[in-house]
């Protein structure tokens, strides 16, 4: 059993992690890669699909469930990343020196969101319909580099 203990300079209190592991900078590196799953858990359970609420418990239909959210949640993404893309292209002002609101959510949150605003439209603009940007930065690490490069160089 193990704790390490991590205090940065802009963190209000000290992140502190209890493991079976060897304590280590190896164990921070670790549980930061960890985070983006613990998102991807929380958008399946919670804000997502609810899945909690379905209460399904039988493991066929547990699995079909699974299937089912497996390929929902690829269209969710593939529509998240287009409309980061949309955010993207949109030229910065060079003021803003924080995060915009766009950025405070994930590119699942922009699919669901984007899928909810075209219901019902008979048309849906063109989308390449694969993920092209596996080795990217994150989303918001992009977007708050695109508003630090106009503000830095206005």
């Amino acid at each position: 059993m193990s704790v390490v203990a991590y205090w940065g300079k802009r963190h209000q209190k000290p992140l502190c992690l209890v493991s079976d592991l060897r304590p280590g900078w190896e164990l921070l590196h670790l549980y930061r890669r960890r985070y983006p799953i613990e998102a991807t858990f929380r958008d399946y359970k919670t804000y997502g699909w609810r899945w909690e609420q379905g209460q399904v418990q039988v493991q066929t239909h547990v699995e079909r469930l699974l299937v089912g959210m497996a390929l929902a949640t690829w269209l969710v993404l593939l529509v998240g990343a287009w409309r980061a893309g949309q955010i993207l292209a949109r030229p910065a002002t060079g003021k803003r020196r924080t995060r915009p609101w766009a950025g405070k959510l994930s590119l699942f949150q922009h699919g669901l969101d984007q899928w909810q605003a075209w219901l019902g439209d008979t048309r849906l603009p063109p989308i390449e319909w694969r993920l092209t940007e596996w080795t990217a930065p994150n989303w918001q690490d992009q977007l708050l580099a695109h508003h630090a490069w106009a503000f830095v160089w206005a």
